[in-house]
């Protein structure tokens, strides 16, 4: 995702790192953090730093693509 504005809510993309209760939980961008770095970051309603690759609009239950490796088609066994 895009550099989402203040105050977008957001859920956190699945991944091995992030349980399956912190990731359907919506949060709120309070603010653009530039690290040392000079990586720019969103700072969540939680305090946390995250990246805003690692973010999306769209909850993971909802999204049933079929083609990620969180969204399998029923026919793969993988």
């Amino acid at each position: 995702m895009r550099k989402p504005p203040v105050g977008f809510v957001v859920y956190l993309k699945r991944n091995a790192a992030v349980p399956l209760s912190r990731m359907n939980a919506p949060r709120t961008v309070v603010e653009h953090v530039t690290k040392k770095s000079g990586n720019t970051v969103a700072r969540l309603d939680t305090g946390e730093l995250v990246e805003f690759g690692k973010l999306t609009d769209i909850p993971c239950s909802k999204m049933v693509c079929g083609k990620c490796k969180w969204h399998r088609k029923e026919d793969d066994n993988g």
